[in-house]
């Protein structure tokens, strides 16, 4: 189930000058949805199905796609200057700024362990059946001091919990944790384009355009690993999104 409420609004300024914000908080719920290996960038952890696929009831939670809030403000500018010199207002005029900023809340994941039963996994001993393409998929108990979120971005490099701290159900019992009942990092990105078209003739026109993604350069982390059966690297993100990234062009239209 899904429930949203976008807000948007767009504002014309002057002298070429446009605004647009959009904001939309939501809520998305479901029984499946992280179920194919490389489905999201920012988790490269094997998909995964039911613990126990007599009681998929106990699946139900908020979906991988669940993301409570997102904001994006975009800012047009295209001036159209004044001036009486034609080779001023030829270099002056044709012009055009854009830029795109970004922000939105972690995804939730799940802490689960991909171990056989012999290897202290698969606490249900169902001999991984609610696994997708092999292998096992069971979730432990919730830790003792409960769930916490909010984590900053240094304690998800650091690593936000340990392995230690999840006990396991009784052998043969489903874990009492809830899927995807932590949230990963926040993320940004702020992106610039800026253009400018020269008229060939009638039908022609040469666009010069140079784009900057992630303009500052902000780290946005991926999620955590949340594998029991990698203690090296559980509760810490090992990788991100893309760092700042420059290019140049040109177009021919006609």
């Amino acid at each position: 189930s899904y429930h949203g409420m976008p807000l948007e609004v767009r504002r014309p300024v002057s002298h070429g000058l446009s605004l647009q914000v959009n904001h939309r908080w939501s809520k998305w719920l479901d029984n499946s949805s992280d179920t194919s290996t490389g489905q999201f960038a920012d988790n490269a952890e094997p998909g995964k199905g039911a613990q126990d696929v007599s009681r998929l009831d106990l699946e139900r939670a908020r979906s991988m796609f669940d993301i409570p809030h997102r904001f994006t403000g975009m800012v047009i500018w295209a001036p159209s200057l004044g001036v009486s010199s034609k080779w001023v207002k030829q270099l002056a005029n044709g012009w055009q700024v854009s830029t795109i900023f970004g922000a939105q809340s972690g995804r939730p994941f799940s802490v689960w362990t991909n171990a056989s039963f012999q290897a202290g996994g698969d606490f249900n001993a169902d001999g991984g059946g609610g696994a997708v393409g092999g292998g096992f998929y069971d979730r432990p108990d919730a830790p003792a001091g409960g769930v916490l979120r909010g984590y900053s971005k240094q304690e998800f490099l650091g690593g936000i919990f340990q392995v230690s701290d999840f006990p396991k159900p009784a052998r043969g019992s489903n874990g009492a944790l809830g899927r995807n009942t932590f949230r990963g990092p926040r993320q940004f990105t702020n992106d610039v384009a800026v253009t400018r078209s020269f008229r060939l003739g009638e039908k022609r026109a040469l666009q010069f355009r140079t784009e900057a993604f992630n303009l500052f350069n902000t780290v946005s982390l991926a999620l955590p690993n949340s594998d029991l059966s990698v203690p090296g690297a559980f509760g810490k993100s090992t990788t991100a999104f893309d760092p700042r990234q420059i290019q140049l062009g040109l177009r021919l239209q006609f």
